[in-house]
């Protein structure tokens, strides 16, 4: 074989296996990318998790009394009660806020994204004083969120949902549940 057609043949595998390598490095980066997107997910979820548990364990029995109060008889609140409700309610929403922005960046998904809306619709805007928390402060939030919860915000308004209501239903009416209550009493 004359060595001309020697260096075209050596070029042309040359090109073959850069070709091939180029794909499996394609390959690998797509297989790390994956990866690091379910990891980036899984420690989001995580940490937003870490967070709300943090912050409901934190709650002492006083914030909890000032919270129930703005909702049931907020005159009673003395200035400095009542601005402790502000900012616990400021909290709440700037924590809202991260699970929207974790929700639209992706980290979160649909399912989960939804079960945290539901929980934002039945338990914390339940009580009039959040909601109307929320009328106070939510020009201090991004205009997208705020849109996005105006709705659940107007839909809570329209409900019926108490805890203790709900707690008494189900030992009343849940049979499974009321054995379990009868088997232990407290």
């Amino acid at each position: 074989m004359p060595v001309a057609e020697t260096a075209q043949l050596l070029g042309n595998i040359g090109e073959f296996v850069a070709a091939i390598a180029v794909v499996v490095t394609l390959v690998y980066i797509a297989i790390e990318v994956r990866q690091h997107s379910q990891s980036t997910r899984a420690a989001t979820y995580s940490e937003v998790t870490r967070d709300w548990t943090n912050y409901l364990q934190e709650l002492s029995l006083e914030d909890l009394e000032i919270l129930i109060t703005l909702s049931t008889n907020h005159s009673e609140l003395s200035h400095p009660q009542f601005l402790r409700a502000y900012y616990l309610n400021r909290v709440i929403f700037r924590r809202m806020e991260n699970d929207f922005y974790q929700y639209q960046a992706g980290t979160f998904d649909e399912a989960t994204w939804q079960a945290y809306v539901k929980s934002f619709e039945i338990d914390t805007f339940a009580g009039v004083g959040t909601r109307v928390m929320w009328k106070m402060q939510s020009a201090f939030l991004n205009p997208t969120f705020v849109k996005f919860m105006d709705e659940i915000v107007d839909r809570a308004g329209h409900k019926s949902y108490h805890l203790r209501l709900q707690f008494t239903e189900l030992l009343k009416n849940d049979s499974e549940i009321r054995d379990i209550a009868e088997e232990n009493p407290e």
